[in-house]
């Protein structure tokens, strides 16, 4: 992500959170390698509480052990109270090509008929999610080696997690009726899945794994 992306995000938020007239403050970090991050660029206040949310995000490193490694080391030291990890639930990680690409048909067929029931075929919006679509199956499907992304179950990551001492929490009940009670006003609700793989919700599309949710924490 581009500097002027990452400045522009917190200009828009800063704006939002004035309208709503609640105290805010944006800090960025910009290096050009994950092992050059340090918990010391971090500028946290010891009376604040510390939350991570990672969404769409720690699987683009999984090509890059290192980065991910020095990031996962970083975490740990900040030791944050919660930190929500979303994540695509399929393997795409197959180096056989004709069982990744059984695999690209259904997830991302699921996406499409999703969005195929949702969203009006006038909506702009949806060339765009759809441009984004075809991009990503495009890497998965022609790019090899490093240059070819990675995206693994919450088994996997399950496992990885373990490895820094993680502890995954689960969603609050509160949490969980909150989910049925959007899905109920949602047009396409009827055709969504919820299924718990462990402590981890696996929302789905049809009956196909679309994502997973997962909280966790780590044990001192």
């Amino acid at each position: 992500m581009s500097e002027n992306l990452v400045r522009g995000t917190g200009e828009r938020l800063a704006k939002f959170a004035e309208s709503m007239n609640i105290p805010f403050e944006f800090n960025s970090i910009v290096v050009s390698s994950l092992t050059e991050i340090d918990e010391a660029q971090f500028d946290l206040d010891p009376r604040e509480t510390v939350a991570v949310f990672s969404e769409y995000a720690l699987h683009g490193l999984v090509s890059e052990p290192n980065e991910l490694e020095a990031l996962m080391g970083v975490l740990k030291k900040i030791s944050p109270s919660i930190m929500v990890v979303v994540e695509s639930e399929v393997n795409l990680n197959s180096s056989n090509f004709a069982r990744r690409f059984v695999e690209v048909l259904f997830h991302y067929g699921a996406y499409f008929d999703c969005l195929d029931a949702c969203l009006e075929s006038s909506c702009g919006y949806r060339d765009l999610i759809e441009s984004m679509f075809l991009n990503k199956v495009t890497e998965l499907l022609v790019k090899e080696g490093e240059e070819r992304p990675r995206v693994v179950t919450i088994e996997v990551w399950r496992n990885f997690f373990g490895r820094f001492m993680m502890w995954e929490v689960g969603l609050s009940s509160s949490a969980m009726e909150t989910v049925n009670l959007l899905l109920g006003r949602f047009v396409g609700g009827k055709c969504c899945t919820l299924d718990m793989d462990g402590r981890s919700l696996v929302v789905g599309w049809k009956g196909t794994p679309i994502f997973s949710i997962s909280t966790w924490k780590f044990l001192h």
